[in-house]
This record gives structure tokens, sequence and C-alpha cells, in this order.
């Protein structure tokens, strides 16, 4: 998939690995950065904790020696854990992490939060909800329901069917996150620390859900 026009894409991105050092020298000259890289990690490894917490360190730490316009990164709809109200909305705050991947998602945020606060990077975090689309993940319910449908077999249903899910197609999150990029974020002039909303800040960070057709 060629990149759009006026985003350069990173030669060690595009062989399926991360090369620090071209990495660094590719956001030494970027203007807008949009931070995707993630794993999970089936069992708990030391792999998701190189990528979704030193990775995602290491390119807050570049970004504050060569401050971008602005800085998005992925996080995850899993950040709220298991006691969230439905519909989830960002001016819900996070608390329990029901898996290993979900806390790093959240450790982002709240480095990125620091950040923000402490170098005045624009930084902000859009929470997918569970991704569809070509080269997606096989474990996924799409892609098992439709290798199901394919070879004529039941498809196997969790919770006996009595379960809600926001699928987001991938061309969807991709339209989003460049959206997001011409939107630097800003601190909230209306932020009001004796109740303060999650989803803003007196520093210029922000979170959005990216699901739900919005």
């Amino acid at each position: 998939m060629a990149a759009p026009r006026g985003i350069e894409r990173c030669p060690a991105l595009q062989r399926g690995r991360v090369d620090d050092r071209e990495v660094e020298l590719l956001l030494a000259r970027a203007e807008f950065v949009e931070q995707l890289e993630g794993v999970i990690d089936h069992p708990i490894g030391t792999r998701a904790v190189a990528v979704d917490l030193v990775h995602h360190h290491d390119r807050l730490e570049a970004a504050r020696q060569r401050p971008p316009k602005h800085v998005v990164f992925a996080s995850s709809s899993s950040v709220y854990g298991s006691d969230a109200p439905v519909p989830l909305c960002e001016d819900r705050g996070v608390g329990h992490p029901l898996s290993f991947y979900a806390a790093t998602k959240q450790a982002n945020e709240a480095m990125a939060f620091s950040y923000a606060l402490n170098h005045g990077l624009n930084l902000t975090g859009l929470r997918f909800f569970t991704v569809y689309g070509p080269w997606g993940r096989p474990d996924m319910s799409p892609s098992l329901f439709a290798r199901a449908i394919m070879r004529g077999e039941a498809i196997r249903l969790f919770n006996r069917g009595d379960m809600r899910r926001d699928f987001t197609y991938v061309d969807d999150i991709v339209e989003s996150t460049l959206r997001a990029l011409d939107e630097p974020a800003r601190p909230d002039p209306q932020f009001d620390r004796a109740a303060p909303d999650p989803a803003t800040s007196w520093a210029p960070w922000r979170v959005y859900n990216i699901g739900n057709h919005q």
C-alpha cells in the first residue's frame, strides 16, 4: 500500500521490524508523527513490554528532543477494563485492566500525559475498537466467522451469543488517524481540576474513542 501524499514511510517498519536508528532519523525531520506500532503477546512476555512500553517511551523521548507539531499514538478500547459502563466514553475514567496488553496501553496514555505536561508536546491517543479488514489478525471474530462460513462449518459463539461488540474497518481507522493528526492537542481552558474530565487536560493531551461510526 502506498503512503498518502506528504507522508514518509520508515524503511525499517516496511521491512516488518523496528530499527531504532532509522526511526530516530525519520523523527528528526518529521513535523507530524503517528506512533501506531504495537503487539499483543500471548502469553504475557517481554516482547509486549519492549514494543508497547519501551518503544513508546523511546518515541516520546525522541519527540521531546526534536518536537514535532503533533504526535498521534495508538491506544485501545481495552483501557476501560472491567468497571466501565457501556457505551464507553472518553469522559469516564479507566481503571482495572483485564489483560496485560490493556495495562500497557493505560501506561502509554499516562506516559504521553507526562510528556505533554512536562515538555509541552502535543499528544493525542486514539482508542481503537476491534479493527478489521485486509491484513487483519486471523484470530479476530471477522476472520474466524468468514473462515467458518467458507468451510461450511458452524460459527463458534462465546457467552451463548449474548454480547455486542463494535468493529471498525481499517480504512476508517486510517481516515480518523489522519484527521486527528491535523488537529494538534491543545490545553483545555475549561478544565476543572476539582472535577476533572479524563478525556481532556490542562496539558496539550487528548484521548479519543475511534469506533461506533465516529
